[in-house]
């Protein structure tokens, strides 16, 4: 594929700066402001590695959450079945509620928008 030059200007203090950012994601300058540019101008979302890992561990403990929350689904399934046995307890879907939110709001946070 072809490829054209572009050429911007800017001061030694900010080349700096963009020259450690794209170290730091293991890219030439010239791939970390494609990668940036493409991000704002439609193309995949640039996130740095932290970004990713918070990401990650956000969606693990939605998984946990997702698993709770479909133990208690169980939970209550069994008791309109068979109303012979315990009800689920209240307290379990208001802390699952809970979690979901927190995670939730770590999300929006990390994203910078709303959901």
């Amino acid at each position: 594929m072809k490829t054209d030059h572009v050429q911007i200007r800017i001061d030694s203090p900010t080349k700096d700066i963009w020259k450690a950012a794209a170290a730091r994601n293991r890219l030439t300058l010239s791939a970390y402001i494609e990668r940036a540019v493409d991000s704002v101008a439609g193309g995949p979302a640039f996130l740095r590695p932290d970004e990713i890992d918070a990401l990650d561990q956000v969606r693990e403990q939605l998984r946990r959450t997702g698993i709770n929350l479909n133990q208690l689904v169980r939970h209550l399934g069994a008791f309109v079945g068979d109303p012979r046995k315990p009800p689920p307890d209240m307290g379990q879907v208001e802390a699952i509620k809970a979690e979901l939110e927190t995670e939730l709001a770590a999300i929006r946070k990390l994203l910078g928008t709303r959901i």
